[in-house]
This record gives structure tokens, C-alpha cells and sequence, in this order.
């Protein structure tokens, strides 16, 4: 994607700039694309990721960031209740009444889910599930917590030896 920044002539495209992990390149007032749309630009990449993030934006870059990770996440609650989780795309229910009681269950099930998981990552049960793997010296969590729940809780069901326990009391951890 072409773009224009004043005082940075050797950048053309975006693939140009160069992230920095764990901190927001801004850019303001740059022009973006053939037709010169002028706009804010912010550039980030987590840690822990390989994807960078180029952000389009009329807000300032900062809180452009801010808001994208918040979508982010909205983004991945959509899939866990659809295709990654509950299929509740499946349930083809014309009666709002059912889908209002089933969305109840699902909601309290997936609350259920992220507490497991953060109950795995808090206390060390993420080894056993394999949601977490070394990169460069350091332990990273590869599942989202609802991913790492959903398998505590599958072991546990599946468990006919009684090893695995499921926590019924419901701690809200900060992580």
C-alpha cells in the first residue's frame, strides 16, 4: 500500500516502516494510497506476535490501538461462541425466546470457560494442556484463555481416573 509521510521520503509503503515491539510508531497528517487520503497512521507489534499492525485512522494513533485491541477481543468471543467453541451459528432457532435462554447458558458457560482458563494459566495447569511454549527463554500462552478452559474442561469430562478436577468456585483472576 502506498504511502506518503513529510520528512520520510525513503518510506513508500507500509512494509517499509518498521515496527518496534511493544511500542506505537505515529505518524500524523500522512497521505495514504494513489488518491492521497490524508489521515494518522499507528504502527505496533505485541511481543509475543508475528503480525504487525498498520492502523488507518482519523483518531489520534494511541488511542487507535487502544480501541483495536478492544475489538480484537470482541472478535475473538465472536468466534469462540460460533466455530471455535459453542457452534451457536447452529442452532437455526426462529423463537427469540429459546435463543434468549440459550444465549443465557452459552454466556454463562463461556464465563465458566475463561475462568478455567485463567485458573490453567494462574496455576500451572497450562503445561499439562499444552497452552504454552518457550520462545526465546521465555513461556508465552499460545491458547486464548477460553481455548485452554474448553481443554481443562474436556480433560477433566474425560477423565475416568478422577486426576483431573474441575473448580466450581469461581475466582476472578487479573492476568
Amino acid at each position: 500500500m502506498l504511502v506518503k509521510i513529510e520528512g520520510k521520503n525513503k518510506i513508500k509503503n507500509l512494509k517499509d516502516i518498521k515496527p518496534i515491539k511493544n511500542s506505537v510508531k505515529k505518524f500524523n497528517g500522512i497521505l495514504l494510497t494513489a488518491e492521497k487520503y490524508r489521515c494518522n497512521l499507528a504502527v505496533c507489534k505485541a511481543e509475543d506476535s508475528d503480525d504487525t499492525w498498520y492502523l488507518a485512522t482519523n483518531m489520534d494513533s494511541k488511542c487507535a490501538v487502544i480501541e483495536y485491541k478492544k475489538r480484537f477481543i470482541i472478535e475473538e468471543m465472536f468466534r469462540d461462541l460460533k466455530s471455535n467453541g459453542f457452534n451457536i451459528e447452529d442452532t437455526w432457532t426462529e423463537s427469540i425466546v429459546y435463543f434468549k435462554n440459550l444465549y443465557l447458558c452459552v454466556s454463562m458457560a463461556y464465563t465458566w470457560m475463561i475462568i478455567l482458563g485463567a485458573d490453567c494459566s494462574k496455576n500451572k495447569k497450562s503445561k499439562i494442556i499444552g497452552a504454552t511454549k518457550k520462545i526465546k527463554n521465555k513461556v508465552v500462552r499460545i491458547y486464548s484463555l477460553f481455548t485452554s478452559g474448553m481443554k481443562w474442561f474436556n480433560r477433566c469430562y474425560d477423565s475416568s481416573v478422577k486426576k483431573y478436577k474441575l473448580k466450581f468456585d469461581f475466582v476472578l483472576y487479573d492476568i
